[in-house]
């Protein structure tokens, strides 16, 4: 019997026991990653790599990985939401709660909730002057 695709691992190199992957498994970086000009790398990286598979088969799939690349991009490149979503990862991997992610880069209504209405507001932080 053939196993069910799994878009994670086929195109991202996923492994199975990262799911669902946090922002940082996503992009391909070590947890906590702090260099912007790495994440900005890897999201252009991820992106090269589903762009095709939006046209393909499984186009669906393709466009909600793409959606979670996005959604990895504006939380990590933001200092104020990466700070918030890095403390929250911290305390799931103490805790060893699995990690959802959800439209802020927060796992909880309550982290949600108390986020200040700045911190949604600030833009992504600019791509490195090396992609322009």
């Amino acid at each position: 019997m053939p196993s069910e695709f799994n878009p994670y691992q086929e195109w991202l190199g996923i492994a199975d026991s990262a799911h669902p992957p946090n922002h940082y498994q996503l992009l391909g970086l070590a947890d906590f990653e702090a260099d912007p000009e790495r994440i900005w790398t890897s999201v252009h990286d991820r992106r090269t790599v589903l762009q095709p598979q939006q046209h393909g088969t499984h186009a669906e799939l393709a466009n909600r990985l793409q959606a979670e690349v996005d959604m990895a991009e504006t939380c990590l490149l933001n200092p104020s939401r990466k700070e918030q979503y890095d403390a929250e990862l911290r305390t799931r991997q103490t805790s060893r709660v699995p990690f959802e992610s959800s439209p802020q880069g927060a796992s909880s209504s309550k982290s949600a909730d108390t986020e200040s209405p700045t911190a949604a507001e600030d833009p992504p932080a600019a791509p490195p002057s090396s992609f322009g």
